[in-house]
């Protein structure tokens, strides 16, 4: 599978996963938890695991595809310092 093709589905999976785990959360914390509680966990947890995604996953096939691409300085666009 190209690069190119690959992170369309990163990207994709970037999209989805804050909401689904958010959603997720909400629907198995505790029913005695109030919405609100339960809409801030979730929200909190699916922050820090978009943030790991985007370090772990995002930017190295970001790379990858700008690299095949031979887009120069591929690291630029999808370094999180820059």
């Amino acid at each position: 599978m190209p690069h190119t093709d690959a992170f369309n589905i990163v990207i994709l999976i970037g999209y989805l996963l804050p909401v689904f785990t958010c959603g997720f959360l909400i629907f198995i914390l505790p029913r005695h938890w109030q919405f609100k509680c339960k809409a801030s966990v979730g929200i909190m947890i699916s922050w820090i695991i978009s943030v790991f995604y985007t370090i772990y996953i995002y930017n190295p096939y970001g790379i990858a595809m700008a690299i095949e691409q031979n887009i120069e300085s591929a690291e630029l666009k999808f370094d999180n310092n820059t």
